[in-house]
C-alpha cells in the first residue's frame, strides 16, 4: 500500500481542522538548510536546539556522537522530536566524516560555526541561493572538531559586540536559523522537498496526531494483507 493510500485511510481518524493543521506546517517545511550537531554534551542544549528546528521548520537534524551520547530532555523539547527527522552517527569511533560524507552526497554545503578564524562569512552576509546547507554547530567544550573546519565547504560567524567571545549553542542556533529562513522565504527559496517526502513525512505525522496510531497503522496494513 502507498503513502497516498494509507494517507486516505487514516483521514476519518482526524478531524478536518487537525488534517489542516498538519498540511499547513508541511508547506512550511524544509530540507533546503538542515542543522548538524557535532558531539554535544548537555541534553538541554540539543533539546533545546531540536526544539528551535521544529519552530522554523526545519525537517532533517543531524546528530555526531562521537565521545557524547545523544539525550533529550523532554522538558525542554516539548514533543518536537515527533516532527523532525533525526539521524544519528554513533556507530564508529569518529563519525564525524561520516555525517559530512553523507551530506556533501546529498547535495549540501557544510558549514561550520565558529566564531573567529579566516575566511568566515558574517551571518547577514550568507547566501541561502546557492543550494542546499547544512549548520554545523560544535561541541559546548572545544567547538568545532578540526576534521569539520578543514571538510567545511563555508564558515559562517554571528557578529558580536560585546566582550564575551560566543553565545550558547542552542542561542546562536536560533539567531542562525531565524536570520537564514527569513531571508529563505523572503528571496522564495524552494524547500528541497520532494513530493514523495511530503507524503512520506505527512503520513509520519498523521500517526502521530492519532491515539495509538501505530496499532491503527498496523491493523490497516494487516487488513490490506488479508
Amino acid at each position: 500500500m502507498t503513502d497516498s493510500e494509507l494517507i486516505e485511510k487514516l483521514r476519518p481518524f482526524l478531524t478536518e481542522k487537525r488534517m489542516e493543521t498538519l498540511e499547513a506546517m508541511l508547506a512550511k517545511r524544509t530540507k533546503h538548510m538542515t542543522v548538524v550537531l557535532e558531539n554535544i554534551f548537555h541534553s538541554h542544549n540539543s533539546s533545546a536546539v531540536m526544539r528551535t528546528c521544529e519552530c522554523f521548520g526545519i525537517q532533517d537534524l543531524h546528530v555526531i556522537e562521537n565521545n557524547n551520547q545523544f539525550t533529550i530532555h523532554p522538558d525542554i523539547v516539548r514533543g518536537a522530536t515527533k516532527w523532525l527527522n533525526i539521524n544519528r552517527y554513533c556507530n564508529a569511533t569518529d563519525n564525524t566524516p561520516l555525517c559530512i560524507d553523507a551530506l556533501k552526497r546529498d547535495g549540501y554545503r557544510i558549514v561550520v560555526t565558529s566564531p573567529h578564524g579566516e575566511g568566515v562569512t558574517n551571518l547577514e552576509d550568507f547566501d541561502v541561493t546557492k543550494g542546499k546547507f547544512a549548520i554545523m554547530m560544535g561541541s559546548e567544550k572545544v567547538g568545532i572538531s578540526d576534521y569539520a573546519w578543514e571538510h567545511a565547504d563555508e564558515r559562517l560567524t554571528i557578529p558580536m559586540c560585546g566582550f564575551t567571545e560566543s553565545l550558547n549553542i542552542s542561542v546562536s542556533t536560533a539567531i542562525i536559523l531565524h536570520t537564514l529562513r527569513a531571508k529563505m522565504d523572503a528571496l522564495g527559496v524552494e524547500s528541497d522537498f520532494s513530493e514523495e517526502e511530503k507524503r512520506t513525512t505527512l503520513l509520519h505525522w498523521m500517526v502521530e496526531s492519532i491515539s495509538s496510531g501505530k496499532e491503527v497503522l498496523r491493523r490497516i496494513l494487516e487488513q490490506e494483507l488479508d
